[in-house]
């Protein structure tokens, strides 16, 4: 049924203290989606020129934080925070990797903020290490005990094997940047900006307008 095409995803997931910078499983889980026709948004590859969190900016963090140069610090993860929550919140679904013994915050933050409006997230990580307040958030057949296991559920997903309302949605953006630029003819912002042409066809959530 090709129900993923055309559907956004973020990747979520610890970066700051991920010796790989957390780019070796979104590789992996990217060239997947890709074969389904997913817009896959990751923050290790981020479409802005702003809020990079590449291992260069990294050390740069580090030596603040030797330094104490804390509004440096504070300046510049402000704008991540503002980037990769802008990635979210445009997304479907999301995909999070939650690695033991990696700590991790704007992860966190990333799922909660996602939930609210009830997007289907799916976690890696088994069951028995995920905590427990996770359970009622989530629903738990939402955790994924290996990659393969979430490979095989977005298989089912984009087959129309998943009947759940309640978490995925399967919005036609074709239909909402046509009837947006029907509307607006002379706005070439509108027409080239695929970002913006969501945000004037469907009203921002109020906890996120605010």
């Amino acid at each position: 049924m090709n129900r993923l095409r055309g559907l956004r995803t973020y990747l979520a997931g610890p970066m700051e203290h991920d010796p790989t910078n957390g780019v070796q499983w979104r590789q992996r889980i990217t060239a997947f989606l890709q074969r389904f026709g997913v817009d896959v948004q990751d923050p290790t590859c981020k479409p802005f020129d702003i809020g990079i969190e590449d291992l260069e900016n990294k050390e740069a963090h580090a030596r603040w934080r030797a330094e104490g140069e804390w509004d440096k610090l504070a300046s510049a993860m402000k704008v991540i925070r503002q980037v990769d929550l802008r990635m979210e919140d445009t997304s479907d679904f999301i995909i999070v990797y939650l690695p033991t013994g990696v700590n991790t915050c704007g992860t966190w933050e990333e799922i909660f903020t996602a939930n609210r409006s009830k997007r289907p997230i799916l976690i890696q990580c088994p069951k028995t290490l995920i905590p427990g307040w996770m359970f009622g958030v989530l629903p738990h057949r939402f955790f994924f005990d290996d990659w393969t296991a979430i490979e095989e559920y977005l298989t089912s997903v984009d087959a129309g094997e998943e009947n759940d309302p309640k978490r995925w949605l399967f919005p036609d953006y074709k239909r909402i940047s046509a009837n947006v630029i029907n509307s607006h003819p002379r706005d070439n912002v509108i027409k080239t900006d695929p970002l913006r042409i969501i945000s004037r066809a469907v009203p921002l959530p109020s906890y996120i307008a605010k």
